[in-house]
């Protein structure tokens, strides 16, 4: 296997470990996930006591800080404006390793015209894009408030994501998810 098929394949494993983290911390927090679509789609919904239901999709992306103005995510060619065209109402979270380690992005509120950076060529042929969603972030628990920080912590434990620095090194996580 080549060095980008292996980068693949565990971008793949981490971005299946977020999508059980987010699952396991808002089942924890009182919420029914249920997943949604064909095969392995990776949206779930969210419901809650009020029978209201939230479309999520989790997308994990490796990132060495985090800034609320200036931090940029690639996505693949088109991606974003699939979400925008055909889940509107759906919730993007976005898991990193680094604090505050869960963002999430209501779809409806993408501006194409100012979020949107660039095209990018990551290979031969293969285009992603380049998104920054300053001003539109939320927290997790802003956007699920039952989620605490001990919900957090645990389902943090239990899915097995680590939040590791560079060097390996485990990160301290404050059990404040908070800006």
């Amino acid at each position: 296997m080549s060095e980008e098929e292996t980068k693949w394949v565990e971008q793949k494993a981490k971005e299946r470990q977020s999508q059980n983290f987010v699952k396991t911390v808002l089942e924890l927090s009182g919420y029914k996930v249920m997943d949604y679509g064909i095969e392995t789609h990776n949206m779930d919904i969210v419901k809650d006591n009020t029978k209201e239901a939230e479309l999520i999709e989790v997308k994990y992306r490796s990132q060495e800080y985090f800034n609320w103005k200036k931090t940029t995510f690639l996505f693949g060619y088109k991606d974003i404006s699939n979400l925008i065209n055909y889940w509107i109402d759906a919730t993007l979270i976005i898991v990193m390793e680094v604090k505050p380690y869960c963002l999430c992005i209501s779809v409806r509120d993408i501006d194409w015209n100012f979020h949107f950076k660039e095209k990018k060529e990551i290979s031969k042929g293969i285009l992603d894009e380049v998104w920054n969603f300053s001003g539109i972030y939320r927290i997790i628990n802003e956007v699920f408030p039952r989620i605490t920080d001990k919900y957090f912590m645990k389902a943090l434990y239990l899915s097995k994501l680590r939040l590791e620095n560079k060097s390996g090194e485990k990160k301290e996580t404050k059990e404040k998810n908070d800006k």
